[in-house]
C-alpha cells in the first residue's frame, strides 16, 4: 500500500499533470473509494510486473492464432487475443508485431 500512498501524497500535492491548481483525488471521489481503487491499482501492478519479470512465454506453446505478447502487454485489445499480427517495418533493422502501434 505504501506506492499507492505514495501516489495519493502526490496527487494531494501536486494535482494531475496539466491542472494549474492541486487537485485531493480523495475528497473528489472520497476518501474510502479512492483507497479501493489504489488498492485495486497496485494489485493489477503488482500482477503486471510480476508476469513481465517471469520467464518470456515458450513460443513453441502459444497458440497460432494470439499475438504471442497479449499476457504482458498493457495495451493489448481483444484483436490480440485472436489474431496473430503481421510483422511491419519501424526502423532500420527494426521490426515489430502489434496490432496497436
Amino acid at each position: 500500500m505504501k506506492a499507492a500512498e505514495q501516489l495519493l501524497d502526490e496527487t494531494t500535492r501536486r494535482g494531475p499533470a496539466g491542472m494549474g491548481e492541486p487537485i485531493d483525488m480523495a475528497a473528489l471521489l472520497g476518501r474510502e473509494k479512492f483507497e479501493d481503487f489504489l488498492r485495486q491499482l497496485e494489485a493489477q501492478l503488482s500482477d503486471f510486473l510480476a508476469r513481465l519479470c517471469d520467464q518470456p512465454p515458450d513460443v513453441a506453446a502459444l497458440p497460432p492464432n494470439q499475438c504471442p505478447f497479449v499476457d504482458r502487454c498493457l495495451e493489448a485489445v481483444d484483436r490480440c487475443r485472436r489474431e496473430h499480427p503481421p510483422y511491419h517495418h519501424v526502423g532500420e533493422n527494426h521490426w515489430s508485431l502489434c496490432w496497436v502501434r
